[in-house]
């Protein structure tokens, strides 16, 4: 896979859709992925937690790397993802200022 590309995210996302596929298939989360970002989501906590240690795992068997500085494992009702501000509590999704910044 060609690193150092500005198209490295896209071809990381293509590679690893078949597995995400695979992982959608066989578990009850709700996986959401663009490029190199996935973003897993489940009600309860624990069993989310253990899926994402699954998931990790899984794509590291198909040889993926993942960079686990990068990751946030630890279940968030506030997440910032995509640019977007994702309150799962509330039910709502809002754009942060940046972005808002960029579109004006």
């Amino acid at each position: 896979m060609p690193f150092g590309t500005k198209y490295s995210p896209t071809f990381f996302a293509e590679a690893i859709e078949s597995i995400l596929r695979q992982i959608r298939i066989h578990s009850e989360i709700k996986i959401l992925n663009y490029c190199d970002n996935i973003l897993l989501i489940y009600q309860d906590k624990q069993t989310l937690k253990t899926q994402t240690i699954e998931v990790m795992r899984t794509l590291e068997q198909f040889g993926r790397t993942i960079s686990t500085d990068k990751c946030e494992t630890e279940p968030f009702q506030l997440i910032t993802f995509l640019e977007w501000i994702w309150n799962l509590k509330e039910m709502n999704i809002r754009m942060l200022e940046e972005r808002k910044l960029k579109t004006t």
